[in-house]
């Protein structure tokens, strides 16, 4: 058995396993002790046992007698061979072995209920539902085009499953799936920002392919500054900062698929989990409710002495003190020692309300502390006990989890409220899941590759609903249908709507990070000066913001009494500065109709400035770029910042059309140092892994399901009228149809034949080229309406269709 930690000792205690109830097989222990119950799994040198009462335990197979022990080897060692540990990535030879061995038993099992695998589906099909799982989003028009026309038959979707799971996409995809489950938020209450060391954690540890056991050990185990570099996983703590014991509760339900919330408060009504299980195991990470900074807390604190006896009513020192504390005051320095207080109110005989209590775990390996050693850290030693292999239900829990997120539902169901009388569907097929789960050393990426290999993913999903209460479980014939998540169809749409997504980043500002190496290890006079230039910066900000809009700095006084509009006393809060005088008015309706006013004469026509969208703005060039003839000033584009005219309506799609063509190699010089800068993207115009975590309510993504994060996978695919509303009279309306410049409409109009522009169409929504009769249906379209009107319809129709919006 594996040591867990220098200064803790693992024993298995026989004589707590006997119980008073005698069911199964009667096994008898080397020192001559009667053990009665059944064992579940043999593995190398381990069994996994369970208890008449259903208690599970994990040992080495001597702690048996010689007898026992060769009922063990002659009975179960032959059924299910503990996978050994693999290589990674695994050969093409052992992939197909794995992938093949886990089709065998699920097509061995559909027979034995009389059933039969569904048909393998089409290439069409496979390529989209690929994308969407791994990646989180459809393929575009190329990605279409390649997979569909190249490569060799046999091999393409293996090759496709190993360019997906490397790339940057699917990090993407896999952070909303564990943001989800571990409930991360970029912003968290009272602390702007706080979230997101946490939130760049979990994105790291995705991309480097951080092993599944040693992810959730550095989470548990997490200690030091919030925002030094590293220390992201502190965040599992500070996201539930203030309720250590519902942190401790979700930890077993997210790992161990145990439901404790209930024995909180009291023994749980419907399970064996008592009170005191409750608390025994929250005293292993008792005083992770203390998230202050003790290295920082004096210069914090005599910073805000500083600011109170020198600046006490100055707003902005005051934010800009509780900035600098949000990055430095936050920290989690106690590892803990295994010890809790029993609640005032406890109620049960086993023990005394408020009585000191020892950390012990549910089951498996008893952990023992020795409490006479300083260095001890319980919250360590639970990390370790948790991600063993000695641990019972670490493995079954993630295996399963993966299988449902490939297939579409769990072998357990639900996948994170197990009791006793929680069995897989498929035994022999969850015991050989986490066998090879432990063979890949808990490489995620790995796993799920085995799983996408198989004929059992490849095949046509299951269309009817599968009820998890039913007496007949789901045996899969092939993976379920599923609604797109509300990322899944956001990603979706931007794919339609920009070229290259995955590579399409804001700017991101990493100062915190840099400002609490700077910040640490200043005094608070130090840190006084630091404030007070933050607090200048950010009203010299704010007045500039307000001249922008016609307004005038904080403070400035008018030169006027009374409104010039309404003749009433003026309110010195509505102030603006034009040509060098300062106006006051009574009211913000009167500076505003005033404001028009002035943007009115600015918009008059000076014979230089554009006309039309534009008008009123200056113009960069007085020669067209693309033939040197005097510009028309109502043909104007804007790009990169600056106002570009053309001398036609020709010139000017041209010029756009070399923009979205960025490859094409013969574009006029004139038009490459107009080309040259790289346009800034906008922070609301990218991936959903890369905006606000989570999307903020109201969007799009949030209308479609998408998770607030507040509770453990919030996500739902719940269907509303709303839904349709926004997608279609929203972003398909407003951002792909009236926008020229889109992926999408610039696949269909840069076709020159009418069958290529329908093709174009479906292969950039669907990912599949039209069957004959509806490329026959929307010619006829065309022919009666006209491209004009038939191609947005098109559009319009595709878009709204439940093909695009469910994974096949």
């Amino acid at each position: 058995m594996k040591t867990l930690l220098a200064k803790l000792t693992l024993s298995i205690t026989l004589i707590g396993l006997l119980a008073s109830s005698l069911v199964g097989r009667e096994f008898t222990s080397a020192s001559g002790t009667k053990i009665q119950g059944e064992v579940i799994k043999f593995e190398g040198e381990y069994i996994t046992f369970k208890r008449s009462d259903g208690q599970l335990f994990r040992f080495k197979l001597d702690v048996l007698s010689t007898d026992d022990q060769t009922y063990v080897r002659q009975n179960f060692e032959k059924a299910i061979a503990k996978v050994p540990e693999l290589p990674r990535p695994l050969p093409p030879g052992d992939l197909k072995k794995h992938a093949s061995q886990i089709d065998r038993i699920v097509e061995a099992t559909l027979a034995a209920k009389k059933q039969s695998p569904n048909e393998m589906t089409s290439d069409e099909t496979f390529l989209r539902r690929a994308y969407l799982l791994l990646i989180g989003r459809i393929p575009s028009m190329e990605e279409s085009i390649n997979f569909l026309t190249l490569g060799r038959k046999t091999t393409k979707r293996g090759e496709l499953i190993d360019k997906l799971l490397m790339s940057d996409g699917h990090v993407s995809s896999e952070f909303h799936y564990w943001a989800d489950i571990l409930r991360s938020k970029s912003t968290l209450d009272g602390v702007p920002s706080g979230g997101v060391p946490y939130v760049d954690w979990i994105k790291k540890s995705i991309k480097s392919n951080l092993a599944y056991d040693k992810f959730v050990n550095q989470l548990i185990s997490s200690s030091g500054p919030i925002w030094e570099k590293g220390n992201g996983a502190v965040g599992y703590y500070f996201r539930d900062r203030g309720m250590p014991l519902d942190n401790m509760s979700n930890t077993v339900r997210v790992f161990l698929g145990t439901s404790l919330a209930c024995a909180q408060c009291h023994n749980h009504p419907f399970d064996k989990w008592t009170q005191m299980h409750f608390y025994q195991m929250a005293a292993f990470t008792n005083g992770v409710g203390n998230l202050r900074n003790e290295a920082t807390m004096s210069a914090t604190k005599g910073l805000r002495n500083l600011i109170d006896n020198r600046t006490p009513s100055d707003t902005e020192m005051i934010r800009a003190a509780r900035n600098i504390g949000d990055i430095i005051g936050h920290a989690l320095d106690d590892g803990g020692d295994g010890q809790i207080s029993l609640p005032k109110d406890y109620q049960y005989d086993d023990a005394k309300p408020s009585a000191s209590i020892k950390a012990q775990t549910l089951f498996g390996p008893k952990i023992e502390l020795d409490y006479k050693l300083e260095e001890i850290n319980s919250r360590q030693a639970y990390a370790n006990w948790l991600t063993s292999e000695e641990n019972p239900l670490f493995t079954r829990i993630i295996a399963n989890r993966m299988w449902k997120k490939v297939m579409g539902i769990g072998l357990i169901e639900p996948v994170d409220t197990m009791t006793d009388a929680s069995k897989p569907s498929d035994p022999i097929l969850m015991i050989y899941l986490e066998n090879l789960m432990q063979g890949l050393s808990y490489d995620l990426r790995e796993f799920q590759r085995v799983l996408y290999n198989t004929k059992t993913f490849q095949r046509q999903a299951s269309k009817f609903e599968f009820d998890s209460g039913s007496k007949d479980p789901y045996l899969f014939p092939g993976p379920t249908l599923r609604r797109m998540s509300g990322e899944q169809i956001w990603d979706s749409l931007i794919v339609l709507t920009f070229s290259e997504i995955d590579e399409r980043m804001p700017e991101k500002d990493p100062g915190q990070f840099d400002l609490y190496d700077k910040y640490k290890t200043m005094t608070p006079e130090q840190l006084f000066k630091e404030a007070k230039t933050l607090s200048e910066a950010r009203r010299k900000s704010r007045d500039q913001k307000m001249m922008m809009a016609g307004g005038g700095p904080v403070g400035m006084k008018a030169s006027n009494k009374n409104c010039p509009l309404t003749g009433k006393p003026v309110n010195p809060a509505q102030v603006v500065k034009t040509d060098g005088k300062v106006t006051g008015f009574c009211c913000g309706g009167c500076k505003g109709k005033f404001l028009a006013k002035q943007k009115a004469k600015k918009l008059a026509d000076d014979g230089k400035s554009a006309k039309g969208r534009f008008a009123g703005q200056e113009i960069t060039n007085e020669n067209c770029p693309i033939t040197g003839k005097k510009v028309n000033r109502s043909q104007v584009l804007e790009n990169k910042g600056k106002l570009i005219a053309f001398c036609s309506g020709n010139c000017k799609r041209k010029f756009l059309s070399y923009q979205i063509e960025e490859k094409n190699q013969n574009r006029p010089k004139a038009m490459e140092a107009e080309m040259a800068a790289k346009p800034k993207v906008s922070r609301w115009e990218v991936r959903a892994s890369e905006l606000q975590s989570p999307a903020p309510g109201g969007h799009l993504i949030r209308q479609f399901g998408g998770s607030d994060r507040e509770q453990i996978q919030n996500a739902n695919a719940d269907a509303s009228v709303t839904q349709v509303l926004t997608l279609l009279n929203g972003y398909v309306e407003t951002k792909l149809l009236k926008n020229p410049r889109t992926t999408l409409i610039q696949n269909i109009v840069s076709e020159t034949q009418e069958s290529k522009k329908i093709d174009a169409a479906f292969i950039s929504i669907l990912n599949r080229f039209p069957s004959p009769t509806e490329k026959l249906s929307a010619k006829k379209a065309i022919s009666d309406f006209g491209e004009e009107e038939a191609l947005p319809d098109l559009v319009w129709a595709l878009m709204n269709a439940h093909e695009f919006i469910f994974v096949q």
